[in-house]
């Protein structure tokens, strides 16, 4: 137990015979926490909780704030939204409710579909591609301007390549992108990007089948990237089907430079023929000859 101090009268600015220059507490100016503190023990007990309180408040706005931090430096762990805007002109398709892209056979069948996106996003950083498509089943008409909403691992340099067709009139347009899309995106941050769009131009391919089992074909379908071939180059939309008389077929209307392959149909079989066969255009307006051999 400490007794409690008593005021020295030396120290009393009020009496005369205080020593010059020496220092004494004004306890008239002392906070009062402190005051509480030199003889209450009450009054510590206040200025340590106080105390603790202030620490606490430190202490979360430091966390909040090294909370936005971390979000901003490492964005990668939140995935980027992205909403995708495509001008194709006029979309006169015929349905007002756009079914699913792709049929029991993997494929996207432009002439029962009508048009068809695929948007690829590539990167530093990215293990592997996204892709993206539309439109979904239910997937209403959108008579011009189409938007794409989805999402993709954030960071720099997000390159967007981009294929559109739309049958129309009995023929397919191709547009692709110019190649300047390229975009950084931040985690758990919303972007709307708008892409310059080139229309593809388009040649003809004639075909001849040799072999014995060539008189037997009925129908030929030219596809961009078939997934039951290996060739995942492309999106796998097909083409109408065309009627292969005596050994020969024409298609029209398919893009340059992108890689085709084709489906054969024989007679009295319910499965196609899957020739090795590949063939790209380089010019527009071009008929490139070919043969393909069916055993």
């Amino acid at each position: 137990m400490v007794a409690p101090i008593s005021p020295d009268p030396a120290m009393d600015r009020s009496r005369p015979g205080r020593k010059a220059g020496q220092w004494e507490p004004n306890r008239e100016r002392l906070p009062e926490a402190c005051d509480r503190a030199a003889g209450d023990p009450l009054g510590a007990t206040h200025l340590r909780a106080t105390t603790r309180a202030a620490l606490l408040v430190c202490c979360l706005v430091l966390a909040c704030g090294l909370l936005e931090i971390s979000c901003f430096v490492e964005p990668v762990d939140r995935p980027a939204s992205v909403t995708l805007w495509l001008d194709l002109g006029t979309l006169e398709l015929p349905l007002e409710v756009l079914p699913g892209p792709r049929e029991e056979d993997g494929l996207v069948h432009i002439d029962r579909v009508f048009a068809y996106i695929q948007v690829e996003v590539n990167g530093p950083g990215m293990a592997e591609p996204a892709l993206v498509s539309w439109p979904e089943e239910g997937t209403r008409n959108p008579r011009q301007q189409v938007s794409l909403e989805f999402e993709v691992p954030a960071g720099l340099a997000r390159q967007f390549t981009i294929l559109a067709y739309v049958y129309q009139g009995g023929q397919v347009r191709i547009w692709r992108d110019d190649g300047t899309l390229v975009a950084d995106l931040e985690g758990g941050r919303s972007s709307s990007l708008a892409a310059s769009l080139l229309q593809v131009g388009r040649g003809a391919v004639s075909c001849e089948l040799t072999g014995a089992g060539a008189a037997s074909v009925t129908e030929a379908m030219a596809i961009d990237g078939d997934p039951e071939q290996g060739f995942d180059s492309g999106p796998g939309v097909a083409w109408p089907p065309v009627e292969v008389q005596e050994s020969q077929f024409e298609i029209t209307d398919l893009p340059v430079g992108r890689p085709l392959t084709f489906r054969l149909v024989q007679e009295g079989e319910d499965e196609a023929l899957l020739p090795p066969l590949q063939i790209e255009l380089s010019e527009p307006a071009e008929t490139v000859p070919c043969q393909i051999a069916v055993p």
